[in-house]
Parts: structure tokens; sequence; C-alpha cells
């Protein structure tokens, strides 16, 4: 009788472990981890001057590597899982965004925008060539690919990434469905 609830108990314990830290054992064991430096909820259809929000995918480069500013739609709106990074033998990478497994006994399912800032460090981007962030949530690539390897592809997309900042701001923004 003992030993079935020791193993009931270690079975609910692992269910629990891996709905709450699953999501970093697979950016570990499935590529590199990276960091997701920030991430809205849901937000609402029109901006606080009544223009609709729209997708956007800013790229910007500084001392500690490549940070990626996007704007995507979303199924779910709970918080993101570990963002990480893999890269196959020819150097294409790809970044992998979702949301953590949430358990509940009733699920909406709604589209909604959200917006979030990823940091990789030049030690991951080492031999990448091309990049492109997959989200699982809406199971679509969600932006185009970077061409890391082509030097005047990176500094369009720099200088328009710098020129575009506006599109960033969603101050006063209210939160979606």
């Amino acid at each position: 009788m003992l030993r079935k609830r020791t193993v009931l108990l270690g079975a609910v314990m692992l269910l629990f472990g891996g709905f709450q830290f699953g999501d970093e054992l697979i950016a570990l064991s499935a590529g590199k981890p990276i960091v997701l430096a920030s991430a809205t909820g849901s937000l609402d259809a029109l901006d606080s001057k009544g223009r609709p929000l729209s997708p956007f995918f800013h790229v910007f480069s500084d001392s500690s590597g490549l940070r990626i500013v996007m704007r995507d739609y979303f199924y779910n709106s709970g918080p993101l899982s570990r963002p990480y990074l893999t890269v196959d033998s020819s150097g294409q990478g790809v970044v992998h965004i979702d949301t953590k497994v949430r358990f509940a006994l009733v699920s909406t399912k709604c589209e909604f925008l959200r917006q979030l800032e990823l940091r990789i460090s030049p030690a991951a981007l080492k031999g990448v060539k091309s990049l492109q962030v997959y989200n699982h949530d809406v199971e679509d690539n969600q932006s185009l690919v970077v061409m890391l390897s082509d030097v005047k592809f990176m500094s369009n997309l720099l200088r328009e990434s710098a020129e575009q900042l506006a599109m960033q701001d969603i101050a006063g923004v209210g939160r979606g469905c």
C-alpha cells in the first residue's frame, strides 16, 4: 500500500514538474536556449489612437548579440515558454517560440497580437548563416529569413529596423481577448 502511494506521488510530482519546467528541458535538449527579454500578453487590435496594430519584425545588433523585437499573432495568452535556437548542418537557424502548456478544464481560442523581444548571444549565432522565427502556437514561420551572412541584407535590415522604431510603441494599447 505504501509503495503504491509512493509511486502515485512520484508520478504526480513528475507531471507537475513537466508542466512547470518542461519548456526549460525542451530548450536545453532540442537546441540552444536564448533569452526572452520581454513579452506582452494579448494586445487589443487597435492602438491608443484607434489605428489597427499590425505584425512587424525588427532586428538590432549590439555588443550583446542580436536583438529581435517582433509583434505577431498568437492563439494562447498564457506565459511564453523558453525560446530556443536550432541550427541544421547547412547553418540555417530557427528560433522556436511557443506558449507554455497549461492545464485547463475550459479553454478558448482567440487570435490576437503580442509583442516580444528576444536576445541571441554571439556564441549562439556562431556558424549560423540564416535565421527564421517559428511560432509553434500558430504553427507557422513568423518572420522573413534573416540572411546573417549577407552583409548588404543585414545593413538594410538594421537600417529599416532603426527607422521604424515608432511601430514598437504600445503605450495605451488595451488588453485583447
